[in-house]
Protein backbone atom coordinates (compact mmCIF):
# COMPACT_ATOMS: atom_id res chain seq x y z
CA UNK A 1 0.00 0.00 0.00
CA UNK A 2 1.35 3.57 -0.93
CA UNK A 3 0.45 6.11 1.86
CA UNK A 4 2.21 8.98 0.03
CA UNK A 5 -0.04 11.29 -1.36
CA UNK A 6 -0.23 12.86 -4.95
CA UNK A 7 1.11 16.92 -5.41
CA UNK A 8 -1.76 19.10 -6.41
CA UNK A 9 1.28 21.69 -7.26
CA UNK A 10 5.26 22.57 -6.78
CA UNK A 11 5.60 26.08 -5.49
CA UNK A 12 9.09 25.82 -6.50
CA UNK A 13 8.42 25.20 -10.06
CA UNK A 14 9.27 27.81 -12.72
CA UNK A 15 5.81 28.82 -13.63
CA UNK A 16 4.94 29.47 -10.06
CA UNK A 17 8.41 31.55 -9.70
CA UNK A 18 8.29 33.43 -12.26
CA UNK A 19 4.51 34.99 -11.71
CA UNK A 20 3.30 34.05 -7.84
CA UNK A 21 0.18 36.01 -8.19
CA UNK A 22 -1.05 34.18 -11.25
CA UNK A 23 0.22 30.69 -10.10
CA UNK A 24 -1.88 31.75 -6.63
CA UNK A 25 -4.84 32.75 -8.89
CA UNK A 26 -5.01 29.83 -10.67
CA UNK A 27 -4.77 27.77 -7.34
CA UNK A 28 -7.61 29.59 -5.65
CA UNK A 29 -9.58 28.45 -8.65
CA UNK A 30 -8.62 25.22 -9.56
CA UNK A 31 -7.48 23.69 -6.46
CA UNK A 32 -7.94 26.02 -2.80
CA UNK A 33 -6.40 23.36 -0.62
CA UNK A 34 -3.54 21.60 -2.29
CA UNK A 35 -0.86 19.50 -1.20
CA UNK A 36 2.70 19.67 -2.21
CA UNK A 37 5.89 17.69 -1.44
CA UNK A 38 7.57 20.90 -0.25
CA UNK A 39 4.82 22.55 1.91
CA UNK A 40 2.90 19.70 2.63
CA UNK A 41 -0.64 22.02 2.87
CA UNK A 42 -1.45 24.91 1.46
CA UNK A 43 -4.55 26.83 1.80
CA UNK A 44 -5.63 29.75 -1.28
CA UNK A 45 -8.80 31.14 0.09
CA UNK A 46 -8.68 33.58 3.04
CA UNK A 47 -11.89 32.26 4.24
CA UNK A 48 -10.20 28.33 4.24
CA UNK A 49 -7.59 30.28 6.39
CA UNK A 50 -9.54 31.85 8.77
CA UNK A 51 -11.94 28.41 9.38
CA UNK A 52 -8.55 26.39 10.30
CA UNK A 53 -7.09 29.32 12.42
CA UNK A 54 -10.39 29.59 14.46
CA UNK A 55 -11.37 26.01 14.73
CA UNK A 56 -8.22 24.67 16.48
CA UNK A 57 -10.30 21.21 17.76
CA UNK A 58 -11.39 20.07 13.91
CA UNK A 59 -7.72 21.10 12.44
CA UNK A 60 -6.38 19.42 14.89
CA UNK A 61 -2.95 17.31 14.71
CA UNK A 62 -3.35 15.67 18.88
CA UNK A 63 -3.28 12.17 17.24
CA UNK A 64 -1.81 10.36 20.45
CA UNK A 65 -1.43 10.15 24.29
CA UNK A 66 2.59 10.58 23.68
CA UNK A 67 3.18 14.07 22.68
CA UNK A 68 6.23 14.95 21.11
CA UNK A 69 7.28 18.24 18.77
CA UNK A 70 6.24 19.24 16.54
CA UNK A 71 3.51 16.89 15.49
CA UNK A 72 1.97 15.91 18.85
CA UNK A 73 1.41 19.48 20.21
CA UNK A 74 -1.11 21.98 19.11
CA UNK A 75 -0.07 25.81 20.44
CA UNK A 76 0.52 27.16 22.68
CA UNK A 77 1.99 23.83 24.04
CA UNK A 78 4.57 24.32 21.11
CA UNK A 79 5.88 27.66 21.66
CA UNK A 80 7.96 28.55 18.84
CA UNK A 81 9.12 25.59 17.87
CA UNK A 82 5.66 24.25 16.37
CA UNK A 83 5.30 27.32 14.24
CA UNK A 84 9.14 27.11 12.58
CA UNK A 85 9.36 23.58 12.42
CA UNK A 86 5.41 22.89 10.69
CA UNK A 87 3.60 26.24 10.51
CA UNK A 88 0.12 24.21 8.68
CA UNK A 89 0.76 20.58 10.32
CA UNK A 90 -3.10 21.57 11.31
CA UNK A 91 -3.83 20.45 8.35
CA UNK A 92 -2.06 16.78 8.30
CA UNK A 93 -6.00 15.23 9.27
CA UNK A 94 -7.93 17.01 6.99
CA UNK A 95 -10.03 16.41 3.95
CA UNK A 96 -8.51 17.88 0.70
CA UNK A 97 -10.91 19.56 -0.84
CA UNK A 98 -12.55 17.50 -4.20
CA UNK A 99 -11.73 20.34 -6.58
CA UNK A 100 -7.83 19.58 -7.06
CA UNK A 101 -7.54 18.09 -10.58
CA UNK A 102 -11.20 15.77 -10.04
CA UNK A 103 -9.45 13.24 -7.13
CA UNK A 104 -11.47 12.47 -4.00
CA UNK A 105 -8.94 13.37 -1.21
CA UNK A 106 -7.32 10.01 0.61
CA UNK A 107 -7.30 10.07 4.08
Amino acid sequence: MNDRRTADWDPRSPTVLDDQIEAYDEMRRRCPMAHSEFLNWTLFRHRDLMRVLADDQTFSNAVSSHLSIPNGLDPPSTGITGVLSNPISALNGSRRSRQCAGRSPST
